[in-house]
């Protein structure tokens, strides 16, 4: 006994050290001993099994016989917790099980089933070469527990139990055990052990699984005679010397073919329903983490794209290396200047105007969102909105004429009057659909401003249509690129009373990198 526990403990020593896969065993691989894994419901398994020997017919073993009788049996699973079987092999046979525990249901507890197997008849006497009538009758019957446990990050799955015969007093306690070791490419190692007769029989196979509906397993019985016979090393497979007198202790070789299906729908093989449901639960929880883990990595990089273009921007923008470094203050500052400057009656400059409309125009970009909050706020004084949409328009660039036709649907003729100037004065001929739709505006100057500059860009001056009916003009859209700042407060308080000619958009002095700004 020692003996074959060192032999037993080596072996699985070999086993978990070769190519380790991180794989589950899904399709039972062993075929000797009873296991603790069901059938799925409406599944059926289908399975031909063969031990191959030389044994003796009579107790001096003289007259060698070759055994090559196969037995076949089928299963099907129930609600996922029961599975019943039938056999043939020389007789009929009936077999079940039913799910007690299922694995993992409690952290490091394997999946325990109960069942029985050989009712009627005896499958094992007739697939070990026992032909009495009276044998057969006495190894049927049996009543068994199974455990089985797996060990994901291995490949690695372990069986262990103990069958019970009643009719014979030496059998009353007969273990069993096993292991599958998945080694990839659907191939599989299995070992299984089991008691009989006071003695412990010993099984290796190699097995290809097939999209876990077919599997192919052939392997060698009765290893320790195989090796090994009254005390020499060799290979001893239908050797004649010593011959047995049936297939317990006979070295040969097993085969089996199982076909795994289903009544119902597309076979998956023998995984139960309730590991497929769980094993697509931990496959969306590895999905929603990954997502997670992409989303955080695309913010990073928004956030960090946001980062080199404001150093672009600064890069490439006008304004002298102390303004640079504090750009968002210094147009705070003459946006605030420039705002008092359009607000105050009477004091109005247009050349001190100019000169805070050419510092703000130099940060190009980078005072687009100052200026989008101001377009955006309701009641800004008309002049110094008038200000803000032609440095829009002097910016020049693809946010600044989005931010500029956006405008072209607000309620204010001014305002519109403004963005159309301001457009016109980009040079780009892909704004004119949007011009073409303000000839259509119920302000005759609107209408009138539009026609010049779509004149001006395409060198067709466009012939007035009717006016259809206009829907009512809508305040300015949120812009995503103008919200990054707060809108510029004023420091002085607007006059109550405004200018007569308050309305009239100021005509400023370009500054001298205009055209480069376009």
């Amino acid at each position: 006994m020692i003996m074959i526990a060192l032999r037993i403990a080596f072996f699985l020593i070999f086993l978990a050290g070769v190519n380790p896969v991180w794989a589950k065993v899904r399709l039972c691989v062993l075929s000797h001993i009873p296991t603790a894994d069901l059938l799925s419901n409406n599944q059926i398994a289908l399975r031909l099994n063969d031990n191959l020997f030389v044994y003796s017919t009579s107790d001096t073993g003289d007259v060698p016989t070759f055994w090559y009788m196969p037995t076949v049996d089928g299963a099907i699973g129930i609600f996922d917790r029961v599975e019943a079987g039938v056999g043939y092999a020389g007789g009929v046979s009936v077999q079940f099980k039913g799910l007690v525990l299922e694995e993992d249901r409690i952290p490091y507890v394997p999946s325990v089933t109960v069942g029985a197997k050989d009712v009627m008849w005896s499958s094992e006497a007739y697939y070990f070469g026992l032909e009495e009538e009276k044998t057969r009758d006495a190894l049927s019957n049996n009543v068994y527990l199974a455990l089985a446990k797996t060990f994901e990050p291995y490949g690695l799955r372990l069986h262990a139990g103990s069958m019970t015969n009643f009719k014979l007093a030496d059998e009353r306690f007969s273990p069993f055990a096993g292991l599958e070791l998945y080694v990839g490419g659907g191939t599989y190692l299995g070992y299984e052990t089991f008691s009989r007769f006071n003695v412990f029989h010993h099984f290796f196979n190699i097995s290809y699984m097939h999209h876990k509906r077919f599997i192919f397993s052939i392997g060698l019985s009765e290893l320790t005679n195989a090796f090994r016979k009254d005390g020499k090393s060799g290979f001893y497979l239908f050797n004649r010397e010593g011959l047995a007198t049936n297939g317990y202790g006979a070295p040969g070789i097993t085969f089996s073919l199982t076909l795994a299906g289903s009544l119902l729908r597309s076979a998956d093989g023998l995984k139960g329903t309730i590991d497929e449901l769980r094993e697509l639960r931990e496959e969306m929880a590895g999905l929603r983490a990954k997502q997670t883990e992409m989303e955080t990595r695309i913010e990073n990089a928004e956030n960090a794209t946001l980062d080199i273009e404001e150093d672009i921007a600064l890069y490439v923008s006008h304004a002298s290396a102390d303004m640079k470094k504090n750009y968002q203050q210094a147009i705070s500052d003459n946006l605030n200047a420039l705002k008092n400057l359009a607000e105050s009656p009477g004091q109005y400059d247009p050349e001190q105007a100019s000169v805070h409309v050419k510092r703000i125009v130099e940060y190009k970009e980078l005072a687009l969102p100052f200026l989008g909050n101001i377009l955006k706020k309701p009641g800004t004084h008309p002049k110094f909105m008038s200000l803000c949409i032609q440095m829009v328009g002097q910016i020049g660039n693809k946010k600044s004429r989005s931010m500029l036709l956006k405008l072209l649907d607000v309620r204010e003729s001014a305002i519109k009057i403004d963005a159309i100037i301001a457009l016109g004065n980009l040079n780009d001929k892909s704004v004119v659909p949007d011009l073409e739709r303000s000839m259509y505006d119920t302000d005759d100057a609107v209408i009138m401003a539009a026609r010049e500059v779509i004149t001006r860009l395409t060198g067709i001056k466009p012939i007035l249509k009717e006016k259809p009916d206009q829907p009512v003009p809508t305040e300015p859209e949120t812009d995503d690129a103008t919200q990054t700042e707060p809108a510029v407060e004023a420091e002085t308080p607007a006059s109550d009373s405004l200018p007569s000619d308050t309305t009239q958009s100021p005509v400023l002095p370009a500054p001298a990198d205009s055209n480069s700004t376009r």
